[in-house]
């Protein structure tokens, strides 16, 4: 995981991604397996695993952002939340984030 992230939260996600999704060539063949298709073991493709760290990238900018709720950059959980998620627009409802 050669880049830094401000939030312990995005820091927790990014290291969950590089046992998928290895960044390091050396360890892509080497990678975690994650539950697939009912729930059989596979390894995530190159295109995933450039999903998931684009993920990664998204979350540890709208974490810098001052209408997420502070908590979000304590724990990776803290980003999958109501409050979060309605604060970044995907379940935001009138009167939420001071709006």
């Amino acid at each position: 995981m050669s880049q830094r992230y401000t939030a312990a939260s995005v820091r927790q996600l990014a290291r969950v991604v590089e046992r998928v999704a290895p960044r390091d060539k050396a360890a892509w063949e080497d990678r975690a397996q994650v539950a697939g298709a009912g729930g059989v073991p596979v390894r995530v493709s190159r295109q995933r695993a450039d999903q998931l760290w684009m993920v990664v990238g998204m979350f540890d900018r709208a974490v810098a952002r001052e209408e997420i709720p502070a908590t979000t950059g304590t724990a990776a959980r803290a980003l999958f939340t109501r409050a979060a998620l309605g604060c970044s627009g995907t379940w935001r409802s009138p009167g939420s984030c001071g709006t």
